[in-house]
């Protein structure tokens, strides 16, 4: 979730690879969490809340970014986001 803000920062200042390169290391940060969290059996239903809770917060500025940039509907944020609460 950290990654969120700089992430838009870097749409918003038009600098497009580094907000892809940041969603991938955060992508693949919440991977190895993941995957280190079963191997150790350090897990919890909250611990599993919190992680679906912060890939959301995490995809969603994403997907405003791509239509803020053209590159989709501005209607597919409203449509996904509302796909992911339910």
């Amino acid at each position: 979730m950290v990654a969120v803000l700089p992430i838009i920062s870097a749409v918003l200042r038009e600098q497009r690879w580094l907000a892809v390169v940041l969603f991938i290391a955060a992508s693949l940060l919440d991977t190895a969490d993941g995957y280190l969290a079963r191997r150790y059996r350090m897990t919890s239903r909250t611990g599993a809340w919190l992680d679906q809770l912060a890939d959301k917060i995490l995809v969603l500025p994403a997907l405003v970014a791509s239509a803020y940039l053209h590159q989709n509907s501005g209607w597919f944020p409203i449509i996904r986001f509302f796909t992911i609460i339910y």
